[in-house]
This record gives C-alpha cells, structure tokens and sequence, in this order.
C-alpha cells in the first residue's frame, strides 16, 4: 500500500506521472484501475469518488503497449526507443521483457 496525495484538478495522467517517476514503471506500461474500471488519463481524481476522500487504486503493469509499439514500429529509432524501455524495465519485467527483447 502506498499513498499519494492529488490536488482536486490532478488527473489520472498525472497519477501515472507520480508513478512513473517514483517506482520507474512508464506511462506507457500502467493500467490503473478502481475496482473493476480502467481509468482513463484525462479523468479527474476528484470525480472519481464523490463520497470518499480517499481512494484505493490498483496498479497494473503491461507490457503490451510496447509489444505493439515494438510490432508497428517502422523506423529504426522508434524501434531503438521501445527497446530501451524495455532494456530499463528488465529487471521488473522478467521472462516476458527478454523474450520481446529476442524476437
């Protein structure tokens, strides 16, 4: 468990961001959910929730986003990019990062 705290204006995006920059898990690679919903980047916190004044949101990391990227990629630079992340995540991504790495 792990608590933030938003402003009322933040956004799911900016969750994301927090993140991204506190367990170094990438934008690209978070589904947070509450409950059974997906969240979408442009909601507001605020109106996720109009009786509660916290929130428990669950954090699900993917690594489709970059399998696709990866797929559709059509330059040598996107498909460098995708690689880096994937290079950075290694450690967290286990079986699944190297054996994107090696296709």
């Amino acid at each position: 468990i792990v608590h933030s705290r938003c402003a009322v204006d933040d956004h799911v995006s900016d969750l994301k961001k927090w993140i991204q920059e506190t367990w170094k898990v990438p934008v690209l690679c978070q589904k947070l959910t509450l409950g059974t919903i997906v969240l979408r980047d442009g909601q507001k916190i605020s109106a996720l929730s109009k009786s509660e004044k916290s929130l428990s949101v669950t954090l699900v990391r993917t690594l489709e986003p970059l399998r696709a990227q990866l797929e559709n990629a059509k330059s040598r630079k996107a498909k460098i990019s995708c690689l880096e992340t994937i290079e950075k995540l290694e450690s967290k991504a286990g079986q699944e990062g190297k054996a994107m790495i090696a296709e």
